[in-house]
């Protein structure tokens, strides 16, 4: 045997465990947005999955307001187009398609500094919508709720000078409030 070819098999041993390692590691996401409001363009936007518009339109979390953004549209239900949203991937319950935020992007759901905000989990290949809001912002939280992460809607009050955070968990299917919590800056 040639020196070349012992040097090759001497040297595989080595290296194929690196290969295999390099192979193993998963491939990491780009950052998450956690926070949201109504003025900022999102970070990551993704197109909205049909999917994802299909659970908005039958979820009773959001039937109302849709129905209600419809009608003054003069459309029908089943008309509602994704331009009405902006969605953002987000790690909700782990794994790489976990859930999507939504936020309303339509003329019909935006007050004085808020619009509608809704949180969509991800089994298989079917949307579910897990919660539904409407806020100044949105921010989805790195605590977890049986596996979900919990979120907080922002209501940014007197102009700026009181901050109401109101904290929601995952509990039993469907994410519930847990808490709150009021800051006033300008008290200080």
């Amino acid at each position: 045997m040639s020196k070349r070819v012992r040097f090759i098999l001497s040297v595989i041993p080595l290296v194929l465990p690196m290969l295999c390692v390099a192979q193993s590691e998963p491939h990491h996401a780009p950052k998450q947005q956690t926070d949201f409001d109504v003025e900022t363009p999102l970070q990551h936007p993704v197109v909205l999955p049909s999917g994802a518009l299909n659970a908005l339109k039958t979820s009773k979390l959001s039937a109302n307001i849709l129905r209600d953004c419809a009608e003054n549209d003069g459309i029908k239900m089943d008309q509602i187009p994704s331009s009405w949203f902006a969605a953002s991937w987000i790690e909700l319950s782990g794994g790489q398609s976990s859930g999507l935020v939504i936020r309303a992007q339509h003329g019909c759901f935006l007050g004085a500094h808020i619009t509608q905000f809704w949180l969509l989990s991800k089994v298989d290949s079917n949307y579910h919508v897990v919660f539904a809001g409407r806020a100044d912002a949105f921010r989805v939280l790195s605590t977890r709720t049986s596996s979900f992460r919990d979120v907080q809607l922002i209501f940014i009050m007197q102009a700026g000078a009181q901050t109401n955070y109101v904290t929601f968990k995952y509990t039993n299917g469907e994410y519930k409030e847990s808490g709150s919590r009021t800051e006033r800056p300008y008290d200080n």
